[in-house]
């Protein structure tokens, strides 16, 4: 049984398509509140999903917890679905499971959000952090950019030739580089009372810094603070 959806007509999910058959989809699958789940999808339609993974041979589209609930038992990659998605809550990545952004895919962590990846990041589009990324993975920075001015990243990140980390400081933390504002930094070697502080990016000093003794504020190359 084959259902096909005209172009400029919307099915919208917000339950389960189980689907046994086919869709030939010229217009909008909306699948943001529900679930598609396996058979033969085709045509040059548009699907909504935050994210899509492959679970026993079967494809499924819907939001990134359903994908992290179906795979983390037996491990696989969850790809974001649509050009941007914005993490305002909790959201942990389980180890041997892999979270992947392709290239012009934007990822943000909103002020207040927390991304916990103790599985695998694979950045081939960009993240913006205001919050907080942390835990015991591994962020794959092989092509895309991570923007971490105003939050803190704290996962080990491995960076490509065409990796970049855009964050204004960085310091070292159990043998793992963070990323974040030169603020945060002066708040954790205040707090540890040593370690080394490197500016990576121009900044404006607006109020007065206390450097720590014992404490080495490297400034890269370039780099101007004012």
């Amino acid at each position: 049984v084959e259902l096909t959806i005209p172009q400029d007509v919307v099915l919208k999910n917000n339950g389960t398509i189980d689907n046994n058959g086919s869709i030939c989809n010229a217009g909008v699958i909306d699948n943001m509140a529900g679930t598609a789940i396996g058979g033969e999808i085709s045509g040059d339609g548009q699907i909504n999903a935050e994210a899509v993974w492959t679970n026993n041979g079967e494809t499924y589209y819907g939001s990134i917890e359903e994908g992290i609930e179906n795979v983390k038992t037996s491990g696989g990659t969850i790809t974001l679905n649509n050009e941007t998605f914005v993490v305002d809550g909790d959201i942990t990545i389980p180890s041997g499971v892999t979270l992947e952004i392709p290239e012009g895919t934007k990822m943000t962590v909103a002020q207040g959000g927390s991304l916990v990846n103790n599985g695998t990041v694979k950045n081939d589009g960009e993240i913006t952090n205001h919050g907080n990324i942390a835990g015991d993975g591994t962020i794959n920075n092989d092509n895309g950019t991570i923007n971490s001015v105003n939050g803190v990243v704290s996962n080990a990140i491995e960076n490509g030739d065409k990796g970049k980390v855009i964050a204004e400081a960085s310091w070292e933390v159990d043998g793992v580089i963070v990323y974040g504002s030169f603020e945060k930094a002066i708040e954790f070697v205040q707090t540890q009372g040593t370690g080394k502080i490197v500016i990576n990016n121009n900044i404006v000093i607006t109020s007065d810094v206390v450097i720590p003794k014992g404490v080495i504020l490297e400034i890269k190359q370039g780099v101007t603070v004012n």
